[in-house]
């Protein structure tokens, strides 16, 4: 998924029918297949009010027995067909819906997972996985009816011809009521837009208000807040349900007055056909077969609308910038673009000598700088420890320098190349970065570890645990590293999916190691032993630890205090420790005081 998808955006109106049927035109050989389809059965369709006219005509009126034959088996025979040609348009839409599907999801999925870091919120990916739901329902709807009602309303103008050479006065009279329900229509869709909308917004909060509870659970019961979240929850699913009664109400009343008006219309035809064939104009067999038809044609146009109208419900639920920030790409004015398609320079093995110039950034262009006017150079082979307060900017470095964002100003150079002018692959193939909270997926040990490489070995992976202290834990397992691992590293302790995350890392082998306050979960025994092998088995790389262990920092060859944003002081162990100054004062809680408060 590499590639920007070639996928049209809707326009600013949002999702409209012609959008959808614009993705389905892109499949020129089957849609013209389905046109044949739906135009023989539309055909197929006048064959029996045809048969009526003859039996009545000539059949009735000339006791033509043999006539009577001819038309049955011919009825047979259309039927047969009828029946075929459906089933092979049920097939042939099917094979449709799933290709367009693959085309809009691959645009979707494509625009999602290359959409900037800072617009992913817990609370945002819940409504991206909604709309992904909803983008299938959209495609399963638009496939399973109003496709389908479309082609059919198309080729229903071949039966309204028929119609109007059997009898004008009559088949005008037959398709009347179109017109007060096309009005009808009209009148209607704006409400169900206004009502589904206002329904969606409710349902949405309703359903991030609960998710929000599940996944805050410990904190609402240490509150005691159990009560006061459940009639939160439930004064939002009520609203939502009150307001899903419209669009619900708005159907069925759609549905009574057509069918009162289609009831209005058969009456009329019922008399004026009566008349006409009284005075001898029309057989009764002509008056059958309008009549037939007629309904034909009012079914499917009725389809047509109610498929239009349920069509409008759904697409409600998208509005333009919704469907601007699925299928769009980020604004040119945003501080931070999409990178992942960015080809440059491959660096087979990374020295990891580091410029960062004049480097400010911040998350939203409305906050304040996290980092501003940050210089630093580090040395190939350089172990290099970043501390500072909480909020100091010291993570923030740390993914800037894996080119997760793309700074505001200033610029970072590895072994004199510009982040943006490196391969994305290789960068990351180099650049090997331990977050602070391990992320984790359902599946085995082996597949987290190894998780984007395919080929890999299982002694690969032991060594990587290895390094990363998780053997033990791994022997200690009955299916050792195909040990299921739930969603989230649920089942692991936090020291164990710290452990985890480090093995993953290390199994790439990076030229550059980058840990961020993953060992805090680890007892100090364990630290050291992690970090003296970590040292050992990087001892000729750059490694850049944010961390408060106090070993490592003695024998780091540079310590980098930051200080809102800021380097606040540089240097080594026992030069900061001996001044007395930021270092100092951080790292001895007892004497903390006002110079770094």
């Amino acid at each position: 998924m590499g590639a920007q998808s070639s996928q049209a955006s809707p326009q600013s109106s949002g999702v409209t029918v012609g959008w959808v049927v614009q993705q389905y035109l892109k499949q020129p050989v089957t849609m013209a297949q389905l046109a044949l389809g739906s135009g023989l059965i539309q055909i197929f369709s006048l064959g029996m009010p045809i048969f009526y006219l003859v039996i009545f005509d000539r059949v009735f009126g000339r006791q033509n027995l043999d006539t009577l034959d001819v038309m049955g088996i011919g009825m047979i025979l259309i039927l047969t067909f009828d029946l075929l040609v459906k089933l092979v348009r049920t097939v042939m839409l099917d094979d449709l819906l799933k290709r367009v599907d693959k085309v809009n999801l691959e645009g979707f999925l494509d625009q999602i997972l290359s959409t900037p870091l800072s617009q992913l919120t817990p609370t945002q990916n819940r409504n991206v996985a909604d709309k992904y739901n909803k983008l299938l329902s959209l495609n399963l709807s638009m496939g399973n009816a109003l496709m389908v009602s479309l082609f059919d309303g198309v080729f229903s103008l071949l039966v309204i011809g028929v119609l109007f050479l059997m009898n004008a006065s009559l088949a005008a009279i037959a398709l009347a009521p179109l017109i007060p329900m096309g009005m009808m229509m009209f009148w209607i869709t704006p409400l169900v837009k206004t009502r589904i909308k206002d329904f969606d917004k409710t349902r949405q909060g309703s359903q991030v208000k609960l998710l929000e509870s599940l996944d805050n659970a410990e904190a609402v019961r240490s509150l005691y807040a159990e009560q006061m979240l459940e009639k939160q929850v439930l004064d939002l699913s009520d609203e939502s349900v009150q307001k899903s009664y419209g669009p619900r109400f708005d159907r069925v009343n759609v549905r009574s007055v057509q069918g009162a008006i289609g009831m209005i219309g058969s009456l009329a035809l019922l008399y004026v056909g009566a008349h006409l064939v009284l005075a001898g104009e029309i057989t009764f067999g002509v008056y059958l077969a309008i009549s037939m038809l007629g309904r034909s044609v009012m079914a499917t146009v009725s389809k047509l609308f109610e498929s239009i109208l349920e069509f409008q419900e759904m697409t409600q639920m998208f509005d333009a910038k919704e469907m601007e920030a699925v299928f769009g790409t980020p604004k040119a004015s945003d501080s931070i673009q999409k990178v992942s398609d960015v080809k440059g320079i491959v660096l087979e093995s990374a020295k990891g000598e580091w410029t960062i110039k004049d480097l400010s950034f911040r998350y939203d262009p409305e906050s304040k700088l996290v980092l501003e006017n940050l210089n630093l150079n580090i040395r190939a082979g350089e172990k290099v420890v970043i501390t500072g307060k909480s909020g100091s900017g010291k993570t923030t470095l740390l993914r800037l320098l894996q080119r997760l964002y793309l700074p505001e100003q200033g610029y970072i150079m590895l072994d004199g190349y510009k982040l943006t002018e490196i391969d994305e692959e290789s960068l990351k193939n180099n650049v090997g970065l331990v977050l602070q909270r391990p992320a984790l997926f359902s599946g085995t040990l082996k597949e987290n570890i190894a998780l984007g490489m395919t080929d890999v070995s299982l002694k690969d992976v032991s060594d990587a645990a290895s390094l990363a202290q998780l053997d033990e834990y791994v022997l200690s397992m009955p299916k050792g590293f195909d040990t299921p691992v739930m969603a989230q590293g649920a089942n692991l302790s936090t020291g164990q999916a710290a452990r985890v995350a480090m093995a993953r890392t290390f199994i790439r082998k990076p030229s550059v190691l980058m840990l961020d306050e993953l060992t805090a979960s680890l007892e100090p025994a364990m630290q050291a032993n992690l970090f003296r092998q970590i040292l050992t088995r990087y001892q000729d790389k750059t490694c850049l630890f944010v961390s408060d262990f106090a070993p490592i920092h003695r024998k780091a060859d540079k310590i980098v205090v930051l200080r809102d944003g800021r380097i606040d002081e540089i240097g080594h162990y026992d030069e900061l420790t001996s001044v007395k100054g930021a270092y100092y004062y951080l790292h001895k809680p007892e004497l903390i005081g006002s110079q770094y408060s």
